[in-house]
């Protein structure tokens, strides 16, 4: 079962005081609950502040567009210029926040999650290919931190047996292209291998996801090859005027692969993951971004180890932003991002987050020890607050 950000927290919400001053952290009050204020207020980008304006019970605040909380009722812009949705205006309300470390364990739990170490994949791939010619290769999405990846496993991971040769057995990427859905294997050739007479057979991939509701934000910033039909200025929108989805379509690769149209965002994450998750053809291994961030050592140790590989003696992590292409972050800048359980669900309206929750593939988001948004229980306790 996905649980939801609110069930897994009504254990601290219940055993702490939810009336007045604010709760934890050393931001004070913001969102009114009868006369006494409570919770964090953030300015329009989840980041903590405070100051600005005062409400009607005791707390005090700044949101990012200086709009006014009046009792109950909270109208605060979010990051996209619109109100706040239910989720973020119960976090407001009942959240106990930490450091990004704390939030990140709340939101993914604390162990790294890899789908294939533990049902014989690494076994497969080391029986099947030889040492002198394994490598462990990169792929994923748009936007899911491959290079970062890339960059941590050149740093930490040795092959031995493939010292000066080709790529040292960490190929920047898997040969048919990081970006490429799993078909392009075997159909596909990056150009940066063209001549060097790859096997694909010797390629572990490594496959690199992120959170999908994360991710889609990223996307709206730099879609790549990705390109829809996006009239509304705010962003994401799942759905037209219509009420019918909007479609995505991709140009992968070059023109012998070809472009590609998925059903729309969510379903262009739901696809794309699918089809390596469910492929039996060759051995992979499927990480979360969330893990490569903030437990790099855990993670590229258990690829390095699955792949046949060893580490070397002294991690050496990746400060600076891994992307020499379009807006990337630091690893400080990014914990900071991605360890905030409100800026998870920043954007999106109330309708967004309940085609989300409708239409993403929950046996996936599951394995991966993804939670849903926690729409529909946000929206009853609001409904409580109200009742008071």
């Amino acid at each position: 079962m996905v649980l939801s950000t609110f069930q897994q927290l009504s254990g601290l919400r219940s055993s702490s005081k939810v009336r007045g001053g604010g709760l934890g952290g050393d931001d004070r009050g913001g969102v009114a609950v009868g006369n006494e204020g409570v919770g964090m207020i953030f300015n329009g980008d989840g980041d903590r502040s405070r100051g600005g304006f005062e409400d009607r019970g005791r707390g005090e605040g700044r949101s990012h567009s200086g709009s006014r909380t009046d009792g109950q009722t909270t109208v605060i812009t979010g990051e996209s210029g619109g109100s706040l949705n239910s989720v973020q205006r119960f976090m407001r309300d009942f959240h106990i926040h930490g450091t990004p470390h704390e939030e990140s364990v709340r939101m993914y739990g604390d162990k790294v999650k890899v789908i294939g170490i533990d049902d014989g994949t690494c076994k497969r791939f080391k029986d099947e290919v030889p040492e002198g010619r394994r490598y462990a290769s990169v792929a994923g999405l748009f936007n899911t931190g491959t290079n970062l990846l890339s960059i941590l496993l050149t740093q930490n991971c040795e092959f031995k047996s493939l010292k000066g040769k080709d790529y040292n057995g960490r190929m920047w990427q898997v040969p048919w292209g990081k970006h490429n859905p799993v078909g392009a294997r075997g159909a596909h050739l990056a150009p940066m291998f063209k001549g060097k007479g790859v096997n694909f057979e010797d390629v572990l991939p490594v496959v690199i996801v992120k959170d999908p509701l994360t991710w889609i934000n990223s996307m709206c910033k730099n879609r790549y090859a990705a390109q829809w039909n996006q009239k509304h200025v705010d962003c994401p929108n799942f759905l037209d005027d219509k009420g019918g989805q909007i479609p995505v379509t991709v140009r992968f690769g070059d023109k012998d692969w070809g472009s590609r149209v998925y059903s729309g965002l969510i379903g262009m994450w739901n696809d794309w993951y699918n089809e390596y998750h469910d492929t039996k053809e060759f051995p992979r291994i499927i990480v979360r971004y969330e893990d490569v961030l903030f437990r790099p050592e855990e993670i590229v140790n258990d690829i390095c180890t699955c792949a046949g590989g060893t580490m070397k003696p002294n991690f050496i992590n990746q400060e600076a932003t891994a992307k020499n292409h379009g807006t990337g972050n630091g690893k400080k800048q990014s914990e900071k991002k991605y360890g905030d359980e409100e800026r998870r669900v920043v954007g999106y309206k109330d309708e967004d987050l309940k085609w989300f929750e409708e239409n993403i593939d929950v046996a996936l988001l599951e394995e991966l020890g993804y939670k849903l948004t926690g729409l529909e229980e946000a929206l009853a306790d609001l409904g409580r607050v109200g009742n008071r």
